[in-house]
């Protein structure tokens, strides 16, 4: 008995060891784990920043837009394959062969047309001495041509950022080739002129040369509506007058000519606006026009005219430019949209917003060290704001207090519990 006694005294002693061992282990993981928790979550809310930085916005008023160019039709006496002896948008003098046009092949016409503007891209694309070695520089060459495309988006030249673009497409044909032994842009090249000879000879015989009549810029795209949509009646027609020609060219289909040729280089749009959403812009000064369904390209343009609608009916807004982009589509019916006011500042989330003793601004971390900073808001956009970059107190010195104005790479914290100005964060 003496023994059995002993020998569960013994065991009662080994188990209370192991549950000693155990709970010990376990309590050195919670304690682990508090201190890690504590640590990762207090410092995630406390210090959870994002740096601030500068940010440019626009308010657009978007409508639809009608085109109006002084232009004269390009005709014909026969309706077969016409083929453009000048390129497009070519300023041509008087007397200039403008087209080609044949006995037959109409039903070629697109199909023409397509294969000729990809045998121009290809010619332009083809280097004189490509070769496989030469792909590093042609692509050194696509990279310098991004940073021009950005750098002119960032001055807001629309026709320079086109213009960039077009290399760009040049260099990646170039690239393209390089990189795939199979792919030839001479036998690309010397393919489509083949095909565009077979058009052409299946046409039949040429009948027809037609000549500009005066000096202009020739398009042998052409929709029918350049009489009807002729600028000069822009001083006098009313809001209802351009509302009902706009209905018009969209639901009818006018007899095309062969070619157009513009006679001056002044082109028009009229942007129609709900009454309710007609911004207050002035007559007479220039503005940022936006034309979506022409890749987003940016075209300023200058106020002439308001045409204000009666009652319900929209009122339109009428600009004018000589610009005139190169590869730009002037369908007379597109989507257009004139910024009305634009703004440049620091872009501050909403949520990291705060006041403090009647001041508005935000707390940024300098170092370990919480600091409330000024922020003066310009415009209001719901999840973010945009604010002024540029501290307004002389010296950059509040007189009434000792908040600086915030400044850009601050780390702004977005957000944390119990903070307040002078904080030290352990």
């Amino acid at each position: 008995m003496r023994f059995a006694g002993l020998r569960k005294i013994c065991l009662d002693s080994r188990v209370r060891s192991i549950l000693l061992r155990v709970s010990a282990g376990l309590l050195a993981v919670l304690l682990i784990l508090f201190v890690f928790y504590h640590i990762t979550n207090t410092e995630e809310r406390e210090i959870r920043t994002m740096l601030v930085t500068t940010d440019a916005v626009e308010k657009t008023v978007m409508g639809e837009g009608l085109l109006f160019r002084t232009e004269l039709p390009i005709t014909s006496a026969y309706t077969g394959l016409t083929v453009p002896l000048v390129r497009e948008g070519t300023h041509v003098p008087k007397d200039t062969a403008l087209l080609a046009v044949y006995a037959g092949g109409a039903e070629h016409r697109e199909s023409y047309r397509a294969l000729s503007e990809l045998l121009d891209r290809f010619t332009e694309a083809k280097g004189e001495h490509d070769v496989i070695a030469d792909l590093s520089a042609v692509v050194a060459d696509a990279e310098n041509e991004l940073y021009r495309l950005i750098d002119a988006c960032d001055a807001g030249n629309a026709e320079s950022a086109r213009e960039i673009m077009e290399e760009i497409r040049i260099l990646e044909a170039r690239i393209e080739a390089l990189k795939r032994e199979d792919l030839s842009l001479n036998d690309l090249t010397t393919a489509l002129h083949g095909r565009l000879t077979e058009m052409i000879t299946a046409a039949g015989s040429l009948m027809d040369t037609p000549k500009s009549p005066v000096g202009g810029y020739f398009y042998s795209e052409a929709d029918g509506y350049g009489t009807m949509c002729d600028p000069a009646q822009l001083q006098e027609i009313t809001a209802e007058e351009l509302t009902a020609l706009a209905d018009t060219v969209r639901a009818d289909t006018l007899p095309s000519p062969i070619g157009t040729l513009v006679t001056d280089s002044e082109w028009f749009v009229s942007l129609s606006i709900a009454r309710d959403s007609l911004p207050a812009l002035k007559v007479g000064t220039v503005y940022t026009v936006i034309f979506p369904d022409n890749g987003g390209v940016r075209i300023p343009m200058t106020l002439s005219r308001v045409a204000e609608g009666s009652g319900e009916a929209p009122s339109c807004l009428i600009l004018s430019t000589r610009s005139m982009p190169q590869g730009f589509s002037f369908d007379r019916l597109q989507s257009v949209a004139i910024v009305t006011d634009s703004a440049e500042g620091f872009s501050i989330p909403s949520a990291a917003i705060r006041t403090l003793g009647g001041y508005t601004g935000v707390y940024v971390l300098e170092g370990n060290v919480v600091s409330f900073c000024r922020i003066e808001i310009l415009w209001d956009l719901g999840v973010r704001a945009i604010v002024k970059t540029t501290d307004p107190t002389p010296d950059g010195e509040f007189t009434e207090n000792t908040y600086r104005y915030v400044a850009l790479y601050d780390a702004m914290i977005l957000s944390g519990d119990d903070l307040f100005h002078g904080r030290v964060l352990s």
